[in-house]
């Protein structure tokens, strides 16, 4: 009979964990998933110097890159210190600890960011969580033992003293995350072609919150302008918008030429004459001048120009 009740019993609490689970906003859970996803990743392990992903992390840009990876916003948040000003600045809300029993779990929900003074890591709920820890005095780049990053158990006193409270994500997912909330960090170091390889919502700006345009369906083949690493200007079918990165693969792959299209937009219009017009006056740069040469001469002249607003006239 007691065994009974106490199956039961766990039962329950592991179908509450789901509920609780399953009440965690769109974005928060994608942002999980991304931390438990590079914690698991040996590549990656964790230094003070090298902390933006490249390859490795620190505590406070673990958690900053966990959010930017979902498209939330962080601001200008940087490290411990700024962490809690600028994500209450946006849509976190911050909770003391006060006098909560830290060894209580009951007050804390899954994607909760615990902060103490000097170290940060992320809730996962069923007293576990995921952050970057240290590097364990191994210099070497990635993780040398598994636990420089890791999922591990809700640890309630650490080396920086015990957690002061936790920044809690409020947002809902359909007015959250415009594009106008999250800064334009993007740089054309991530320009080239990439392959859909999912389908890929096209949004009008950063963020799950922004409306989306389209969908790229998986295959395709799309322009990418600039990025940030999480977020890329993309142009799709002669449109500019927004992609998130975890579904887009850079790729040796050509999109499908349109005759003129120089800027790759995969449509042909005006903006096109205009660069080998400029390109023909000794102005600006012509990436891939054969998809100009319309009389496949080997040169680009005025009788390409003209050629290519005789196909826009539609002569």
């Amino acid at each position: 009979m007691l065994f009974a009740v106490l199956l039961a019993a766990c039962l329950f609490c592991l179908v509450m964990a789901e509920l609780h689970a399953g009440a965690v906003p769109e974005e928060m859970e994608s942002a999980l998933q991304w931390a438990i996803q590079t914690a698991n990743d040996d590549s990656h392990g964790y230094s003070q110097v090298n902390r933006w992903g490249n390859p490795d992390y620190d505590c406070s840009s673990f958690v900053i890159c966990a959010l930017r990876s979902a498209g939330i916003s962080t601001l200008n948040a940087d490290t411990t210190r700024d962490l809690k000003a600028n994500l209450t600045a946006g849509d976190f809300t911050w909770i003391p600890r006060g006098s909560r029993a830290l060894s209580n779990t009951d007050w804390l929900e899954r994607g909760d960011i615990l902060l103490s003074n000097g170290h940060t890591e992320i809730y996962l709920g069923n007293r576990k969580a995921v952050a970057a820890h240290q590097n364990y005095g191994y210099s070497k780049a990635g993780d040398q033992n598994g636990k420089e990053i890791s999922v591990g158990n809700y640890w309630y006193d650490n080396k920086y003293g015990n957690w002061q409270g936790v920044l809690r994500y409020t947002s809902d997912s359909n007015d959250s995350n415009s594009d106008s909330e999250i800064p334009d960090t993007c740089t054309e170091d991530y320009a080239g072609y990439y392959e859909v390889v999912s389908d890929v919502n096209f949004r009008i700006g950063h963020g799950t919150g922004s409306s989306v345009l389209d969908v790229i369906p998986a295959g395709m083949v799309v322009t990418v302008t600039k990025a940030d690493g999480f977020w890329a200007h993309v142009n799709y079918q002669g449109r500019e918008g927004f992609c998130s990165m975890k579904l887009l693969q850079k790729t040796d792959k050509i999109p499908e030429l349109i005759a003129g299209d120089v800027n790759f937009d995969q449509i042909l219009d005006t903006e096109d004459l205009r660069i080998v017009q400029d390109w023909i006056l000794g102005i600006g740069s012509l990436t891939l001048w054969q998809n100009a040469d319309l009389d496949q001469d080997g040169k680009i002249t005025i009788f390409d120009l003209m050629a290519m607003k005789q196909l826009l006239s539609g002569f």
